[in-house]
């Protein structure tokens, strides 16, 4: 499914060759994001990340850089996460060369002009003011900060308006100094290709990288050391609510039981959740249950909007039901339902070039290795109802459970709310 070699300056190149697509994808990324920011240049991560569009050494203008890969009917993006940011180029597959010169440039040579970074902050302001706007989004917010206390994992990615409006052109230069660098960043290409030229490719755009020999490792997130509850009062038409506790890392083995944990709650409309909380009841119209790792922690959250008058009744259903879990042994039944969820699931979503990029890239990136998708499939099947129940023991825990609300309410309410959660 893939392959992977180091360049002589430490760069890891992966390649994820997939014959059949007639596209191919150009990914750049570095193990960089939010949680490596000092606070105050929180969101400088996610401010680089739209800098670097704005124009290169070769394409002066982000209408350049634009009509480049729009000529050929491609499409290119970038994201920033919490360890991570990546820029990438997806093209018809005899247009690799320009996907490779347009992906070099937004990462190893943007331009930052003093005119463009003062204008882009204005864009990412508005950003950020479009998420405080979205209660759906906006809880998640709350809640990793209310989960992480004053860590860099807590934080917004994309910052307060507030940081951005500060950050100067010395931060960014510095920042990028810091941690974009060749032992810090994977080049992957996936999809349809000829080995031999992408190699050629990589020597040529990549081979004379050069940057600081060690990155800092981010600070170890220990999470929040007690319950605690976060709230909002705002006028909205639903109340949204999200209850966070703390994971496990990429590479625990009780990830696999997480997965079955997380989809014997939230796989699909069968889900106990779903079912519970929205078929047998109408309380909400969404509701999930995910756990995320990082590469020192991990998180796992259950997240609802509900009605607002029935935002008691709809947590103390999902209190119940996460009771369930830790106290209970699931049914074979259920196992082989959520089993077979899960395998399905990726095997569908296996079916992209970057999807298949994507599963390697993140786990080259953090994980101890690249587990192929017949290998996580086994060691799925492999887990024992036992197993997940010790899982959820270790996770769904009382006496840490943070809790966000965003909805029109008093004090006399979060009490309420505080009382509610108490129960676990």
């Amino acid at each position: 499914m893939y392959s992977t070699y180091k360049l002589d300056n430490g760069l890891t190149v992966l390649l994820v060759p997939n014959p059949t697509s007639q596209a191919v994808v150009v990914d750049a990324f570095v193990k960089v994001g939010s949680r490596n920011e000092e606070e105050h240049i929180n969101g400088i991560s996610h401010f680089l990340e739209h800098l670097n569009f704005k124009g290169t050494k070769n394409y002066s203008t982000a209408k350049g850089l634009s009509e480049a890969i729009d000529s050929v009917g491609g499409v290119m993006n970038a994201n920033t996460g919490k360890e991570h940011t990546q820029y990438y180029a997806q093209v018809e597959s005899r247009h690799i060369v320009l996907a490779f010169d347009v992906v070099t440039d937004l990462f190893r040579y943007p331009t930052f002009k003093p005119a463009e970074i003062e204008k882009e902050k204005g864009v990412i302001i508005e950003e950020i003011n479009m998420y405080l706007d979205t209660p759906q989004h906006h809880i998640m917010d709350m809640l990793e900060e209310g989960m992480w206390d004053n860590h860099s994992l807590g934080r917004n990615i994309a910052g307060s308006p507030a940081h951005v409006r500060a950050i100067t052109k010395k931060d960014i230069t510095d920042y990028r100094r810091n941690f974009y660098n060749p032992k810090n960043t994977i080049v992957a290409v996936a999809g349809k290709f000829d080995e031999e030229e992408v190699r050629l490719l990589v020597s040529k755009y990549w081979s004379d990288y050069k940057g600081k020999e060690e990155v800092a490792l981010p600070e170890k997130a220990e999470g929040a050391r007690q319950k605690k509850m976060v709230m909002q009062s705002k006028q909205t038409n639903q109340a949204h609510f999200a209850i966070g506790f703390r994971g496990f890392d990429y590479n625990d083995t009780r990830n696999y039981a997480m997965d079955i944990l997380s989809a014997v709650l939230s796989g699909g409309m069968s889900g106990r959740l779903f079912t519970e909380v929205r078929e047998k009841r109408g309380l909400a119209y969404y509701i999930d249950a995910n756990h995320s790792s990082y590469q020192d922690v991990g998180a796992f959250i259950v997240r609802a909007g509900v009605e607002i008058g029935k935002i008691d009744m709809s947590l103390e259903v999902v209190i119940k039901e996460l009771k369930k879990m830790r106290n209970n042994l699931l049914t074979l039944k259920e196992m082989r339902k959520a089993k077979e969820y899960l395998k399905g699931t990726v095997a569908l979503s296996l079916e992209g070039t970057s999807s298949k990029m994507s599963w390697c890239l993140q786990q080259l990136a953090f994980a101890k290795k690249v587990e192929e998708p017949t290998t996580w499939m086994k060691k799925i099947d492999a887990v024992t109802p036992q197993e997940v129940r010790k899982a959820a023991q270790a996770v769904i825990r009382g006496d840490l459970t943070t809790l966000a609300v965003i909805g029109p309410y008093s004090d006399k309410d979060k009490s309420s709310f505080e009382q509610i959660i108490s129960r676990l």
